[in-house]
This record gives structure tokens, sequence and C-alpha cells, in this order.
């Protein structure tokens, strides 16, 4: 155990000052569900940790590094990935319950916001999010699944400045004095969402993907200034979407692979905010469909060495917006949208193999363009647009 220990923290050392996150994924068309027999796939389906021991490290360098590690037999798996910033921290806790099935148990305590109480610039106190996720994953003949719940809780966006929620501005809500002035606020979230990947694809396509999500929320606020109130108000949220994704996974000869697919999805979004003093109400939605996804990448082999490239493409059929504004009289707006595209987005990458060790590249689409000035010039940006090792225990 102790070795283990040193090898996975001496990885971590090694890379902290490496940039990247999820390289493979990113040069073979970015679309997760395709690398089937991928580590990748423990983040879609928690059953997946049955099928390898391992540590991870991806991100290292960044503001959000990543981490992974999975230790004993199949059917008795434990694991714990996690992320931070400066501002918020998440550990997740995996453990198999049987040789096809798996929890993923999340945490997240973090997002501290402080906010201004007056001229003094004194911090009033720390705002702070809570958010508990739960994901069971199964397998069933020829097929993969995962349904996950969470529940958010936190400060109420509405009261805060587009900068991370970071500051509190009284005079938003009909305060003058702001040195007598006090505010809160508060927004819970409830997620959930149910995942399929099996091997009967539509068309001629031989795998497919589905998911299926909903949300919905509610929360308030409260302004006073002394004994008066400036501000009451109340919000809620909803959202619905679906996305099913087939694909195919082709072996082109002994070393090369061959990733591609096609998806579509739907999905509505809609926002309520009411002001409980002035009984002003203004709400938004939005509703698209035909969201066409296009993805592919290839893989070669050459002795310890892996070369990707990939691509992605994004297009959406229809989609429709609207809002609402009921302040004494009713203002209405909308508009539609036929054909959109994201445009296409390229990707390189590199993968290095040694025994038990994997490390994977993605290479900056500017290489291409500036290569040599990238490698003399530091202000010509990075070679490497993100970094991630593998080492299998």
């Amino acid at each position: 155990m102790k070795k283990l220990i040193a090898i996975f923290f001496g990885i971590m050392i090694s890379v902290s000052l490496l940039m990247g996150s999820q390289a493979r994924v990113s040069a073979l068309g970015n679309e997760p569900a395709m690398l089937i027999n991928d580590d990748v796939s423990i983040d879609l389906f928690p059953q997946r940790i049955n099928d390898f021991s391992l540590a991870r490290v991806e991100g290292l360098g960044n503001i959000q590094p990543g981490y992974l590690l999975l230790i004993g037999d199949t059917g008795d798996k434990w694991g714990v990935w996690g992320s931070s910033t400066t501002t918020e921290n998440m550990f997740n806790i995996y453990r198999s319950m049987s040789d096809q099935s798996a929890l993923k148990l999340s945490f997240l305590i973090g997002r501290d916001h402080t906010y201004q109480k007056n001229s003094s610039q004194k911090n009033k106190r720390t705002k702070r999010n809570l958010e508990s996720t739960l994901t069971y994953g199964w397998d069933n003949i020829n097929s993969e699944k995962a349904l996950t719940v969470s529940l958010d809780y936190g400060p109420g966006s509405d009261l805060y400045d587009n900068d991370n929620y970071s500051s509190f501005d009284y005079t938003n809500y009909g305060a003058i004095d702001t040195t007598t002035t006090s505010g809160s606020a508060y927004q819970l979230n409830f997620t959930t969402s149910f995942s399929n990947r099996c091997n009967q694809g539509l068309l001629f396509f031989n795998h497919r993907y589905d998911r299926v999500g909903l949300s919905f929320g509610f929360g308030g606020h409260e302004v006073s200034t002394g004994s008066q109130k400036n501000s009451e108000g109340s919000l809620s949220n909803f959202s619905l979407n679906a996305r099913t994704f087939t694909f195919n996974t082709q072996n082109l000869n002994e070393q090369a692979q061959l990733y591609y697919g096609v998806g579509t999805g739907l999905g509505y979004m809609s926002s309520t905010n009411k002001d409980e003093i002035t009984d002003n109400k203004s709400s938004n939605h939005t509703f698209y469909f035909g969201r066409m996804n296009i993805a592919a990448g290839i893989e070669t082999y050459i002795s310890n060495f892996d070369f990707r490239v990939g691509i992605n493409r994004t297009n959406t059929l229809f989609r429709s917006s609207g809002s609402k504004l009921e302040n004494g009289t009713t203002t209405e707006d909308s508009e539609s949208h036929i054909g959109s595209s994201s445009g296409y987005g390229i990707a390189t990458g590199l993968g290095y193999n040694y025994k038990d060790l994997q490390i994977n590249v993605l290479l900056n689409n500017n290489i291409f363009n500036s290569g040599p000035q990238m490698i003399f010039d530091s202000n010509a940006g990075n070679i490497f647009a993100s970094f991630d090792v593998v080492y299998s225990l």
C-alpha cells in the first residue's frame, strides 16, 4: 500500500507543472461515449470501476486539476476522484456494489463568496454552496445504465454581480443608505438524469448512447434598510433535455482504430422572477430541437506512440426563445431561428505508452501555424493544450 501511494503521488508531482484534461477524448472527436474501453467511461457509468485499477491525473497545472485512484478486486473496488480550484472543492467516492454495479457519491463544499456591507468595505460574512450527488450504475445484457440525483443549495445568484457572485450591490434593490442595509438570499436546485449505452445502434451503427435530464429549482431574496423593506423577490427555473448519440468503433487494421457517430437532441428551459412588493414579474423560455452532433476520430499506433486526430460539429435545426414582462402592462418578445452551426472543431493529439504508464497530450492547433515560434518564444503560446497521465496498478 505504501508503494502504491508513493507511485500515485509521485506521478502527481511529476506532472504538476503541465496543463491538460481528458486529452485523449478531446483529440478523438470530444465525444466520451464513443470510447467504450477507455477509463473515461467511469465518468459516465460508475460501474466501469470494476474494469480498472489505476491512478489518473489530469489538468495539473490548470486551476482545476483532477485525479482518480481505483484499488481493489473486481466487485470489491474502492475509488476516489476529485478536482479543486481556489473557490471550490469536489470529492467523489466510488464503491462497487457487485461486479456489475457501483455507486458514486459526490460532495461539493465551496464557492466561498463575500460581499461588502458599507463604504469601509468590510466583509459581512462568507456564503457557501452545498451540493450532494448520488449516481448508481448497473449493467444489463448488452447495455450499461446510470441514474443520477443531485441537490444543490447556495446563495441566490440574483443578488450578486457577474463576477462569480463576488460582490453584493444593494443599490440595485432600492437601497440608498448602504451602511444600514442588509440582505439575504437562497437558491435550491434539484437535478436528475438517466443514461444508457447499448449495443443496439440506429441505421448502420452498432452502438448508442442515450441521456435524459430534468432540473428544477426555486429561491428568493430580501433586502431591507432599517425597518423598511426595499425588495423581496422569488425565482424559479425548469429545464428538460434529451439526447441520443449512435456510433461505431472500427478496427481499420492492427495499427489503426476509427471512431465515428452522429447524435441529436432537444431541450426546454424556463425561468421566472417575481418582485413580491411591486408584483412585477418577468419570465424567459428557450426551446431547441434537432441539435445535431457529428463526431469522428482516428487513432494510429506506431511502436509506443499513438497519433490522434478528431473532428466535431454541432448544428441546431430549430431554436425558439421568448421573454415576458408584467409590470402593470404586459410586454412580450420572441424570436425563432432555423438552422445554426457551431462550426467544425478539429483537434490533434499524441500518446505515449511505457509498460503500465500512459501519457496523453492534446496539441495546440496553432502549432501548425507557428510551431517553431512556440518552441523558442513562450509568448507565442504552449505547444500542449492539455496533458494527462494514467498508471495501471
